[in-house]
């Protein structure tokens, strides 16, 4: 019957004739979500009356019975949640009903210290809708709900702290996430930011990040924050709305320096007491807040570049009289692990780098890639870089922590600032303590590739004429000869050796394949930021690298080397000579090249009329065999039906 009349019976229609019918049987019904999304208007007049509205509110925002199944214990509230976001009409009662509004708010002051997620994901959801514009709504009606959801929110003075106390669980956060993106209309912004300004709410968002809250809470402010500012720069390159075409006003407080003030304050709050999970993620928002990070926390990767300057990023007088003051604490937070000790399949690790020393690591080497003179020079000055250099070599196998004192180092470097050259060489220990880890080659470490890469800058910084480095390492040299010597015979002779090595392909040059360019051995050098990256080793004067070698062509098809049109025309009449006895293609490449000594390489032609000497009157001329032949005919062979000009 279906596939007659493309259609069916529903069971809605006989269940809505029972005039004592109740929402549950309604519920019950397997095509009632189909049949509210599809306007059945009988099924949406009934289930708008204003009981059984409240009835469905009722159900996502009141606990289930516990004694019943528990595969069926939320089945109700998620059918009620699905007919309440089905359609456009259900967002607008709720918006014309202060009682129902109500309902969804005092669930948030209802539920005590923690909400049930499952129930706080319908209540966000059901909220979430009714303030995002549907595709097929009318503007005017959409204005209209914005400015009941404002009035109301402007008509309960607890509303924002009632939805902030609940900021552990992932609902809540999406939920604010939709009302500060999805309100549409400069007008109903500016309306809502002004809200938002009069209850302080950057404010008491970052006091959510102080040691009181609980770790869920911290992660969960450091990602709102950060895909808030994520979706605004979006939108700000993108001109898909249009906020785009000014800078919005919530954007503006956000990246304010009073904003970081307030986040830096409270995360060190207690200090030296601090809790680990506060600052740990305190300081990722932190970078975002600066517009370090550039990109969500689900699309960042670790294949960047090792010495990747982040130029986009200005600080001002105000940004550095923040962060100074910090960077001291920083670096008491390093010194002391409040973890027990670790047994790894190495050993035991008494004192474990952790996440937070782990954070303050990637901060500082962050912080430095924006080479702000000012901050390079404060961090050079302060023994901060000296206590990473210390984890670093007491920790040979963490290579989270090997890599951003990598990176730090590498742009402190680079920064050739005077008190740099001094603190890397002086209170570091690297010129003494790096070559006697190559000429040991028993010693078993993680970091060794990190250091080389640190000396190949090194040495190149090192050559420069008057250069901070060169005269820290010319006055070591007079004060200690021994390790300068030590120094330069690493140098020039164990460093070359080892780069050499580590640029051998472990299984030789890989042959040419067939279809594919032929990579030459010197562009097939894998050398790298070490430990993850296929990257250039070898750093310009300015730290930047660039990936190939220029002199090679690694994406060139002229890859096969054809020598004059006379080997080519005998390459030519060799196929089609042996084209007859070999049938596969294989076969007849392999003996082409066996013949000419030359490797083929046929998708470097698109048909034989692209090789060079091949002309299209060769039918007779180009074999003396193929020549004399005569084709056989019958009388009765078919002749072409088709003839082409």
């Amino acid at each position: 019957m279906f596939w007659n009349m493309v259609s069916t019976n529903s069971t809605i229609e006989a269940v809505l004739d029972d005039p004592s019918v109740t929402l549950e049987t309604i519920l019950d019904q397997d095509e009632v979500i189909q049949e509210c999304r599809a306007t059945n208007k009988r099924l949406l007049e009934y289930l708008q009356r204003p009981a059984v509205m409240f009835e469905m509110l009722d159900l996502i925002t009141r606990e289930p019975p516990t004694e019943v199944d528990m595969a069926v214990q939320y089945k109700s509230a998620n059918i009620a949640c699905e007919v309440l976001t089905s359609d456009i009409s259900f967002a607008e009662k709720i918006c014309a009903e202060k009682s129902f509004m109500d309902k969804l708010f005092h669930f948030f002051r209802d539920s005590g210290s923690e909400l049930n997620p499952v129930l706080a994901s319908y209540v966000c959801r059901t909220l979430g809708e009714v303030v995002t514009r549907n595709l097929d709504q009318n503007w005017y009606s959409y204005q209209l709900n914005i400015i009941q959801i404002m009035g109301y929110l402007t008509s309960e003075p607890d509303v924002l702290q009632w939805i902030l106390s609940h900021l552990g669980t992932n609902a809540v956060c999406d939920l604010l996430y939709k009302l500060i993106m999805n309100v549409e209309g400069q007008d109903m912004r500016n309306n809502l930011f002004e809200w938002m300004e009069r209850e302080r709410f950057l404010a008491r968002l970052m006091e959510k990040m102080g040691g009181q809250e609980t770790p869920e809470t911290h992660v969960n402010v450091n990602k709102l924050v950060g895909d808030l500012l994520f979706a605004f720069r979006d939108d700000m390159s993108s001109g898909t709305q249009d906020r785009s075409n000014e800078a919005d006003p919530f954007l503006v407080a956000l990246k304010s320096p009073q904003t970081l003030a307030v986040l830096l304050e409270v995360i060190f709050k207690d200090f030296p007491e601090v809790c680990g999970s506060s600052v740990k993620n305190g300081l990722e928002l932190t970078l975002a807040l600066l517009g370090i990070t550039k990109k969500p926390p689900k699309q960042r990767t670790r294949r960047n570049s090792f010495a990747e300057v982040n130029t986009d990023v200005k600080f001002d007088d105000q940004q550095r009289s923040i962060l100074i003051p910090m960077l001291t604490k920083l670096d008491d937070l390093l010194k002391k692990s409040n973890l027990m000790s670790l047994t790894l399949t190495h050993g035991t690790v008494d004192e474990p780098i952790g996440p937070l020393r782990l954070a303050i690591a990637n901060f500082i080497a962050q912080i430095l890639s924006a080479h702000d003179s000012t901050l390079s020079e404060h961090i050079a000055s302060l023994p901060i870089i000296s206590t990473l250099m210390e984890l670093f070599w007491s920790h040979p196998w963490n290579n989270f922590l090997h890599r951003q004192v990598a990176i730090a180092v590498t742009h402190l470097l680079n920064s050739r600032g005077p008190k740099a050259a001094e603190r890397l060489v002086r209170f570091t220990r690297f010129v003494q303590e790096t070559p006697p880890l190559f000429e040991d080659q028993k010693l078993k470490c993680g970091f060794r590739p990190y250091l080389a890469t640190i000396a190949t800058l090194w040495v190149q910084l090192q050559e420069e004429s008057s250069s901070a480095l060169e005269r820290e390492m010319l006055d070591l040299s007079a004060r200690h000869p021994e390790e300068s010597g030590s120094w330069e015979k690493f140098c020039w002779t164990v460093l070359p050796d080892y780069d050499k090595k580590k640029k051998t392909l472990l299984g030789g040059v890989p042959k040419p394949n067939r279809g594919n360019p032929v990579v030459s051995s010197t562009v097939a050098q894998y050398d790298s930021d070490p430990g993850v990256d296929w990257d250039s080793n070898t750093f310009s004067a300015s730290g930047q690298k660039s990936r190939f070698d220029s002199s090679d062509d690694f994406f060139s098809t002229d890859s096969t080397k054809i020598s004059d049109d006379e080997s080519t025309r005998n390459m030519f009449d060799l196929l089609c000579i042996k084209k007859s006895d070999l049938g596969d293609e294989d076969d007849i490449l392999n003996s082409l090249e066996d013949a000419t000594g030359d490797s083929i390489n046929f998708g470097d032609f698109a048909d034989f009329g692209d090789l060079p000497g091949y002309s299209e009157n060769v039918d007779t001329d180009f074999s003396p065999e193929l020549s004399d032949a005569t084709p056989e005919t019958t009388e009765n062979q078919d002749p072409d039906p088709i003839n082409i000009p």
